[in-house]
């Protein structure tokens, strides 16, 4: 369903184990909720999902690095995902599975949910570009440091510097990650628009998208809908060796 194919592209990422001990100790709990992540989203579990992405959150938000992260961007979208599953499959589940406030709720009113978080997560992105996108891995490593050693100062020197170095890591990684997402929150965004019959804001979002990431099939083959062209479909070479990620 769409739900487990938007969430798997945009949160396989996120999970690293716990028991690294260079990861930032402040934000474990929120990479160790992910490891639940896909299972209650391959079970169209809406209600977990949403609790899930709740508690993230707030682990982010408790750590001032991380107020306008990229992680952040991450859950506001997933968050839209749920809610454009809901609007467009929710007739079609189990109704345990959708939280009992979202499921009285008219489809307008579940793309105007979905739209709000998409756009936070799609101006969470841009902002984020602006800031990182520039920057060699010292330079990230030297605009960081202290903002994100604030707070850590209860561990050692030698502590410190090994979590500055897996945080600039974890940067530079997004700067090449960071238009995939991008693009599949353009993409959700334009699922939004062509809901409501605004076929042309939604194919220049999906086109937008594919600017993004070339390889974007779910915005190709919501662009050939509305150009009423054949729908793409993977190769079996491309399903074995998905591509790597940009």
């Amino acid at each position: 369903m769409l739900f487990v194919t938007i969430i798997a592209v945009t949160t396989a990422w996120l999970y690293y184990s716990s028991k690294n001990r260079e990861a930032d100790p402040r934000v474990v709990d929120a990479r160790e909720l992910y490891s639940h992540y896909d299972r209650y989203a391959q079970e169209n579990n809406f209600t977990s999902v949403l609790s899930l992405l709740d508690s993230i959150d707030q682990v982010y938000l408790a750590v001032p690095h991380y107020v306008h992260s990229y992680e952040r961007g991450v859950v506001d979208n997933n968050r839209a995902a749920v809610f454009l599953t809901i609007a467009l499959f929710g007739d079609t589940m189990q109704r345990k599975l959708v939280p009992l406030q979202y499921d009285t709720l008219s489809f307008d009113s579940l793309l105007n949910i979905a739209e709000m978080y998409e756009l936070r997560a799609i101006e969470c992105y841009r902002n984020w570009k602006t800031k990182f996108d520039s920057l060699n891995k010292e330079s990230i490593r030297t605009t960081i440091k202290t903002d994100f050693l604030s707070g850590l100062e209860e561990f050692s020197e030698k502590e410190q510097e090994a979590f500055l170095n897996r945080r600039t890591e974890e940067i530079v990684l997004a700067q090449v990650e960071v238009n995939r997402r991008l693009s599949v929150a353009l993409t959700n965004l334009g699922v939004v628009y062509r809901h409501r019959e605004n076929y042309e804001r939604a194919a220049e979002l999906y086109v937008e998208a594919i600017d993004l990431w070339d390889q974007n099939l779910d915005a190709i083959n919501n662009l050939n809908v509305i150009l009423n062209k054949p729908k793409q479909k993977r190769s079996f070479i491309e399903k074995l060796f998905p591509p790597e990620k940009k």
